[in-house]
Formats: C-alpha cells, structure tokens, sequence
C-alpha cells in the first residue's frame, strides 16, 4: 500500500464541502496536517477467494480534467444488507440526523479496506423523481437530493476474470 499527496491543515480540509467533522473524526487539532492524495494504491481483497490484486482507490475533483470518486467496500462487522431479487444490495447515504446537509463521512484504516465497489444509479428511482431524460451528473445536488438518492452495488461486475469469480 502507498500514497503520495501533499500536507493540508486538517481546517482547511474541514472547510470543504461535506467534512466539516473532519476534525473530530481524526482526532486532530485543525492547524495539524494531514497527507492528502488523489490516488491510494492498495491491494484489493476478494470473499469470494480470488488473489489479491492491485487497485488504485482514486477521490480527487480533478482525474484527467473530470472528477472520480469511488466507492470501497471495507470490512464493518454489521452492514446491514438489503438484498434485491437478483442479488444487487441497495444502498443510500447515512446521514447522522435527518436535517443534516451532507452525507456523514468515516474514517476508515487503511488495513479494513476490502476492494473498491462499483456503484450505480437506482435508474428507475432516479427516473421516477427526475424524468428520463436525466443524468446522474447533470440533476440538482441538494440535502434533499442526497436524502432520496438510491444505489445499487453491480454485482455484475467481475473485478476478476470470470474463472475466479465462477458463476457470475
């Protein structure tokens, strides 16, 4: 695992939008510094047995002119799944109390990542509140919306080949 980034006051990485907990999540005076990269390179581990494999966890606004930000899964001892007819997990932000603005952020070690997760839309959700003409990058963000948003874990998806994964 590794990282390179640069050093930001722990403030001035509260006052961006949706962390300004972040002081008290890492336990850090706001004049601390915090390393911060756009990419963390981390081996990837699979519960379905598959060799591990080198991912690159990428959160930065900027990735070849365009933002990325992606989804882990890590380990939490109850994740309280809800599974679909075909076996996808529908997810939505947790907010700390229901008024609040931004979804509530944790901090994670590093040695409880699992792999990274590929997330979609809940596009029938989506559409229903939006129309069908809209685009994930292109609706509204607001505390409502972050509110009502609805995600799927893509379980079609195969971060292995297919032998590895059986089944898919």
């Amino acid at each position: 695992m590794s990282t390179r980034g640069v050093r930001m006051a722990v403030g001035d990485l509260s006052a961006l939008p949706g962390l300004h907990d972040l002081p008290q999540l890492l336990e850090m005076d706001v004049a601390e510094c915090a390393a911060v990269a756009k990419t963390l390179k981390f081996y990837g581990r699979f519960e379905w047995g598959a060799d591990t494999r080198l991912q690159y966890l990428r959160a930065t606004p900027s990735f070849n002119g365009k933002p990325w930000y992606d989804y882990v899964r890590y380990h939490a001892p109850d994740p309280g799944r809800v599974l679909t007819a075909h076996g996808c997990q529908r997810l939505a932000w947790h907010f700390e109390t229901s008024d609040a603005i931004w979804p509530a952020i944790e901090v994670v070690d590093i040695g409880r990542l699992r792999r990274l997760e590929n997330i979609v839309p809940d596009w029938r959700d989506l559409v229903d509140r939006h129309g069908l003409d809209v685009m994930p990058s292109k609706k509204q963000i607001s505390a409502a919306e972050y509110h009502q948003e609805r995600f799927f874990v893509n379980v079609f998806y195969p971060w292995t080949s297919r032998p590895a994964v059986g089944d898919l």
